[in-house]
């Protein structure tokens, strides 16, 4: 024992924190607030290794639960819920749940942390965004070049008439696969009903509005418009479409019944 009652090499906790001082270059450091003694400053050294090692990256063959231990220390969370934030420009009607869903999984598999997964579905939608809006003006471009060339200065009006053709005779549940068909598939259509149009227009003017014959006989009281009206509705009808229907046999006898009545008016 010394005259001061310690043994040799030992400082006391007293000595220590009076005589210590965090140097100025680290004094404003937010982490060294609670270091008060050089014992505190060993401890969180201490601390520091602790986590590193708990942070190192595993082996590329360690296991799943190790990789998943890691993800889970650097910020990804326990299940696959990132919360992913609404992306401007994404249409008002359009229904982004699923992709959301889709993408929660995979970046969860990934183990992506919160803020990488933000920023992930940030880049994707946009990306998607541009994607579309791209392919959109490209396929504009192709019906204007399509239409040009089979209508000309005349596709206001035919456009028109397929307009008209497609309230009278396309059921409503089938309209909205129209804003999606290729460019060609459109084309076809128009022309399809123009092309409808003018011969049920020529039928009329040939035998007249009355439905008179040249000959004096009379044509079916119906004209091919409204025949074919009516077979479009019954062959998309629940009656027309399920085998099962108890109507199903007396709809078709009708409707090949109807399609007889137009041949015969195609043919006088």
């Amino acid at each position: 024992m010394t005259m001061s009652g310690f043994t040799e090499g030992s400082v006391s906790q007293e000595s220590s924190s009076a005589d210590f001082a965090v140097p100025e270059a680290y004094a404003g450091k937010g982490w060294t607030a609670g270091i008060k003694s050089v014992d505190d400053l060993w401890k969180m050294t201490d601390n520091a290794q602790s986590l590193i090692g708990k942070r190192t990256v595993p082996s590329q063959d360690a296991s799943d639960e190790e990789w998943s231990n890691f993800f889970r220390q650097i910020g990804a969370p326990e299940t696959p819920n990132y919360e992913l934030p609404p992306v401007d420009g994404v249409p008002e009607n359009f229904d982004v749940e699923p992709y959301a869903k889709k993408a929660n999984e995979l970046f969860h598999k990934a183990g992506l942390t919160t803020k990488q997964a933000n920023a992930l579905w940030q880049a994707y939608v946009k990306s998607e965004l541009d994607s579309s809006a791209e392919m959109m003006a490209q396929s504009d471009v192709q019906f204007q070049e399509l239409t040009t060339k089979h209508f000309g200065d005349k596709f206001s009006q035919i456009q028109g008439i397929a307009q008209d053709a497609i309230k009278a005779f396309v059921p409503m549940e089938l309209r909205e696969s129209l804003k999606t068909a290729s460019p060609e598939v459109l084309t076809a259509m128009i022309a399809l009903a123009s092309n409808a149009k003018g011969e049920i227009d020529r039928v009329k003017q040939e035998y007249g509005a009355e439905g008179k014959l040249p000959s004096g006989g009379v044509v079916e009281s119906r004209n091919a418009e409204s025949i074919a009206k009516e077979i479009s509705q019954l062959k998309f009808s629940s009656a027309g479409r399920d085998y099962s229907n108890p109507e199903y046999k007396a709809t078709w006898e009708k409707i090949n019944g109807l399609q007889q009545q137009l041949s015969r008016l195609s043919k006088t």
